[in-house]
């Protein structure tokens, strides 16, 4: 899967429920999932749910850490490489 079909899958789930879709029009490489979109704790869990369901991608514990929603671009990523590994 290309990096824009990510972009723009992460936006639909941030649409569907986290965020509001004049939120996610505006999200950029740059932009905290923290700070900027203001998703707190438990709707990061709630994305990384969404994302492991919708893209058949396990996620580890392991995995997460808090530079990983600090700018969007690192998510995108993270399951880029996630789903490239997935290929191999």
């Amino acid at each position: 899967m290309e990096k824009e079909m990510i972009i723009e899958e992460i936006k639909e789930m941030l649409r569907s429920g986290l965020a509001s879709s004049t939120i996610t029009d505006e999200i950029h490489e740059d932009t905290s999932l923290l700070r900027d979109v203001g998703l707190d704790s438990v709707q990061l869990i709630e994305l990384v749910v969404v994302i492991e369901a919708k893209l058949d991608l396990p996620i580890f514990n392991e995995d997460l850490n808090a530079s990983l929603f600090d700018r969007f671009g690192s998510l995108v990523d993270f399951i880029h490489s996630k789903l490239l590994q997935r290929q191999v």
